[in-house]
């Protein structure tokens, strides 16, 4: 067995006896006097959730009675509705924001408190059993960890069941044809995402051990400093240190590649989704001659493509609870995407609008360096000014700089890869990669990234 195995092994042994029994029961107990805050929050967010479902069922009154039915009466009642919900949602999702960070700090610093107490009340053996790394471990990222994943729960986890469940009953009293589109794709986001979620569970797993081996090798090299110097063992010390810091970004690189496979799935549902919809929707819309007493119109097929958006992105949210785990436990997060039309991706801007937003709001990315890499179609010449694109890229970016400052992130130069429709898109292809690579090897070392570019 390796030195990396057997420390690695060591540090499974360490944690893995008499585990409790009621891990739920015993992790409750360090919430106490922030119970209030944690039932205000889910509330608010179902409030929120509830109110966002009725607003595209009030807009489609609105189209149908007010625009197309050619009145200005129903145009004015409709429009405060939608005015009065929208400001209600508003100030519920300001409000269910406040008592989750509140109920997700409070409790971290109760279970820290508790963990520290037992801690304290260790038997000899239990000291003995219990190394020093897994117990810095446990009182600091694993701490971190639960609170980022306690404040999804009460806020993620309450909104998009909500989202899901009560969209589709909209969606179906509109057009229970068209609803069962949205039915279809639920099981098959479901099990592709639990799938994904067992493949990546493993890989967790191990890299929660390799995190305590790696402490106890610090550990224990910071308190032996001056044996280590004095028998000029400095060379040994470092290459154990970067064969186990090697492990864990194996296995990370491991499960990023595993979750890579949510995106095309997401893309694949959402963009199938709309096709259906607006084909069915077209059909009947003709059939009925855009009477709502007959049967679909213009703006039931409206309230249903929200409907859809919002019934998928609840189901992205569940998902990227799994990416949130790792983005709160990396060094740095990077966003690849190609500029489309001067800007990104719509499904990244709405990931970033849903998701990092609100990650951005929690101590899981702060400090953390965000990098853009992104490829052009054009030529370097045409992104600046007097060029045919007229704005340059630090400009075009300009928006992630701001989201980074925000989040309390240290911005980074952007790796730009540019003309990608050019004649010279090969060689600026193998130009962009080394650039990348270099960039990377900057932020994360040398010695962790690996040859597979």
């Amino acid at each position: 067995m390796s030195d990396t195995a057997e420390a690695i092994a060591q540090a499974r042994k360490a944690v893995e006896p008499d585990k409790p029994k009621h891990v739920l029961r015993t992790l409750g107990h360090s919430i106490r006097e922030y119970k209030k805050a944690s039932i205000l929050a889910p509330v608010f967010v179902a409030v929120e959730g509830i109110l966002e479902i009725l607003i595209p069922t009030i807009m489609a009154s609105l189209i149908d009675e007010g625009i197309t039915g050619g009145s200005m009466p129903a145009t004015v009642k409709f429009g405060v509705i939608l005015l009065v919900c929208s400001m209600v949602s508003l100030g519920a999702g300001f409000l269910s924001g406040k008592y989750a960070a509140v109920a997700g700090a409070g409790f971290a610093k109760n279970l820290r408190k508790d963990q520290f107490e037992k801690v304290q009340g260790f038997s000899f053996t239990n000291i003995d059993r219990f190394s020093t790394g897994s117990i810095v471990t446990r009182l600091t990222t694993d701490v971190t960890n639960l609170q980022n994943a306690y404040m999804m729960i009460i806020r993620l986890g309450v909104r998009a069941p909500i989202m899901v469940v009560v969209s589709w009953l909209f969606s179906f009293r509109i057009s229970p044809s068209i609803s069962m589109v949205f039915l279809a794709c639920i099981p098959i986001l479901a099990i592709g995402l639990c799938g994904l979620a067992v493949l990546v569970h493993p890989v967790f797993e191990r890299v929660f051990h390799t995190y305590d081996a790696l402490n106890n090798v610090v550990d224990e090299n910071l308190q032996g400093i001056r044996v280590v110097k004095s028998y000029n063992r400095e060379s040994f010390e470092v290459s154990k240190f970067g064969r186990i810091s090697q492990r864990i970004f194996k296995d990370f690189t491991k499960a990023e590649r595993i979750m890579s496979f949510n995106s095309p799935l997401m893309m694949i549902c959402i963009y199938g989704s709309m096709i259906l919809i607006a084909w069915m929707g077209a059909q009947q819309i003709v059939a009925s001659g855009n009477n709502p007493a007959v049967g679909l119109t213009t703006g039931d097929l409206t309230a249903l493509v929200t409907y859809a958006m919002q019934i998928l992105m609840a189901m992205m949210m569940l998902s990227m609870i799994f990416v949130m785990v790792i983005i709160s436990q990396a060094s740095a997060i990077v966003f690849q995407f190609p500029l489309y039309w001067m800007s990104a991706p719509s499904l990244l801007k709405k990931w970033q609008d849903e998701v990092f937003t609100y990650l951005a709001k929690t101590p899981a990315v702060a400090g953390k360096a965000l990098l853009v890499a992104v490829t052009t179609g054009s030529e370097y010449s045409a992104y600046r000014s007097g060029g045919r694109n007229n704005f340059t890229i630090d400009e075009l970016l300009r928006p992630y700089q701001g989201s980074a400052i925000h989040a309390g992130m240290v911005w980074q130069t952007p790796v730009v890869a540019y003309g990608m429709g050019t004649a010279d898109a090969g060689k600026n292809i193998a130009e962009g990669v080394n650039n990348y690579k270099v960039r990377i090897e900057s932020l994360v070392g040398k010695n962790h990234v690996g040859n597979d570019w």
